[in-house]
């Protein structure tokens, strides 16, 4: 992740460099699975660790993530909660997580994906962090998905841009994107 900076508020930009701000690893279960306009429901859980420097604690969340898979996108709201450390401390506050993802294959390539995504968080006694993001999803070999996005803050308590990058694994009975 990255921030660019003018600390000085001379003019000139910055690279204020935060490598690996919110490494994590997740369980996702899919508890329900339907079709048409009821959602499918799934749960993802996990920790967040201090890869960060200067930082320690390690952190939880969860997630409820409710999904449509329509004819040509999917949609899925998020709702959850978890624990973060303050910065540079022991202080550990509750965390409330929210987004809106929309995930459209790309047609010329079935396992190929465009995926945006509003998410905001709001850490206790603080103002909520609002982000867009935009990547790709590709679904790979033996049931690996690979994804990469960059995103942006939309207000202030928000860093201004930074990246993500993840691997998934499918373990036991895989559930396949429609479209596919």
């Amino acid at each position: 992740m990255g921030e660019l900076t003018d600390s000085a508020y001379t003019g000139d930009l910055g690279i204020k460099e935060k490598q690996f701000a919110d490494t994590a690893a997740f369980y996702k279960k899919v508890w329900w699975r339907s079709s048409d306009w009821i959602p499918n429901f799934a749960t993802e859980t996990g920790f967040v660790f201090p890869t960060e420097k200067d930082t320690s604690g390690l952190g939880f969340e969860g997630t409820g993530i409710f999904s449509w898979y329509l004819k040509n996108f999917t949609c899925h709201i998020t709702l959850g909660g978890g624990t973060t450390t303050k910065e540079f401390g022991h202080d550990r506050r509750g965390l409330l997580i929210y987004g809106l993802i929309l995930d459209v294959p790309v047609p010329q390539h079935k396992k190929l994906h465009l995926v945006t995504e509003y998410s905001g968080e709001k850490v206790k006694s603080s103002i909520p962090d609002h982000q867009i993001l935009g990547g790709f999803v590709w679904e790979g070999p033996k049931e690996v998905e690979y994804d990469i996005a960059g995103f942006t803050g939309l207000n202030s308590e928000s860093v201004d841009w930074g990246m993500t990058m993840g691997v998934t694994f499918v373990i036991g009975k895989t559930f396949h994107r429609r479209g596919r």
